[in-house]
């Protein structure tokens, strides 16, 4: 019987020192409740911000980025289609440029905000300004389809503006002819008017996810984001321009 005991005594000594090891968790895996964080971060910025704040995998915020470009590449492609602006072949061309793009703007937006944020003064992870790039380049993404779909039912007259701009030679002149336009195409006008608020309510997001996770100032992560925007804007506009001149040509 004490010899019974003192086994007892040692299997209850090992069971309450066994350590249990939890299973490791992969962050690699594809999650398939993207809907629901991307609520969180839509209409709960400040608890979305929280709720990521300790994601560190270049790989699975990629993923998720590349994801949402190519369902609004299908979106593109498919309103494309149907209105016979381009043909099939034409758009997996434009698929496959398309899913090319998602890869390199992300790295570039990042890459542009992250050095003008170096050039205020502030020293912080480059994956920090990658997540916030991330992350707002998704919710452009969101808004792009939004505006693609807007598009069909109050589409914005661009040839009419153009024809209003003709003849227009100084910064004045162009003023004029572009209030001129609105006022007289109202729908036009609501179409702008929406698209300025979602490149607003953009510009606020990437703001303050840039501010959140490098730990800036409100100043500072203002600068970077404004700045990389126009830049990024100003090339894309010098890029428009050198096509259609190398067209003409």
């Amino acid at each position: 019987m004490p010899v019974k005991k003192k086994s007892i005594a040692k299997t209850e000594y090992k069971k309450e020192n066994v350590v249990k090891v939890a299973p490791k968790k992969n962050d690699d895996v594809i999650k398939f409740d993207f809907h629901n964080k991307f609520k969180k971060l839509y209409f709960h910025p400040k608890e979305f911000f929280k709720s990521v704040e300790k994601e560190n995998s270049y790989q699975s915020l990629l993923r998720s980025f590349v994801l949402f470009y190519i369902f609004y590449l299908i979106v593109l492609q498919a309103i494309s289609l149907y209105s016979g602006t381009i043909t099939p072949l034409q758009s997996v061309m434009g698929f496959i440029a398309g899913i090319i793009f998602s890869l390199v703007s992300i790295f570039v937006f990042s890459g542009v905000m992250h050095f003008i944020l170096i050039l205020t003064g502030h020293k912080g992870n480059y994956f920090n300004s990658y997540k916030a790039g991330i992350y707002t380049l998704i919710l452009w993404v969101f808004y792009s389809t939004v505006l693609l779909i807007v598009a069909l039912i109050i589409p914005f007259d661009g040839q009419g503006l153009q024809t209003f701009l003709t003849g227009a030679g100084d910064f004045r002149a162009i003023i004029g002819s572009l209030f001129n336009f609105l006022a007289s195409n109202p729908l036009s006008l609501l179409s702008l008017i929406i698209s300025i608020i979602v490149h607003v309510h953009i510009l606020i997001f990437g703001i303050n996810a840039l501010k959140t996770f490098q730990k800036t100032s409100t100043e500072k992560a203002t600068f970077a984001v404004i700045t990389t925007a126009l830049l990024l804007f100003a090339l894309q506009v010098v890029i428009i321009v050198l096509i259609n001149s190398s067209l003409s040509a």
